[in-house]
């Protein structure tokens, strides 16, 4: 999952028109990397588990054979398709959370059924999950070019 490889044309697009101090641009991706150095990898899958773009924090070593991505993101693409008939009786999902001894990862729902993936540290305060919601609802990731290209036809975010 956090193989350093990027889908969906390369490394995470960027906007241009935000940039860090460094005169990079900054994407959503970033936001979240800033965040905390904990977290691992980020991605933003479509409705079926397709990886449309993702990023990896430089120098880490995956801990999942790079042949597994695709199964992994087809179950959490199902996991938040499972999920969504659930929101009637109990409210929408805030986020997703798998916790294993060596990677916990979060899965934030987004309305048009993709979601964004965020791999942190076991050691992340889960009370702070909440927090990488909160991030990726305001961050570039979900107004971004990335996002609007993904969209399945006739789709308007929502």
């Amino acid at each position: 999952m956090d193989s350093g490889k990027s889908s969906g044309g390369g490394r995470a697009r960027r906007n241009p028109s935000k940039e860090n101090d460094g005169g990079l641009p900054v994407t959503g991706f970033d936001q979240i990397f800033a965040f905390d150095k904990r977290v691992r990898f980020c991605a933003l899958i479509d409705e079926k588990g397709n990886v449309v773009s993702s990023k990896s924090r430089p120098n880490l070593t995956s801990l999942n054979p790079e042949t597994e991505d695709k199964r992994l993101f087809s179950q959490i693409g199902l996991a938040v398709l499972m999920d969504r008939g659930w929101d009637r009786f109990f409210g929408k999902t805030k986020a997703i959370i798998i916790a294993k001894e060596k990677v916990s990862i979060l899965i934030y729902s987004l309305a048009d059924l993709r979601a964004v993936v965020v791999a942190i540290e076991p050691d992340f305060p889960m009370a702070r999950i909440g927090e990488i919601g909160e991030l990726i609802d305001v961050c570039e990731l979900v107004d971004s070019d990335i996002v609007q290209e993904s969209l399945p036809e006739g789709k308007a975010p929502g």
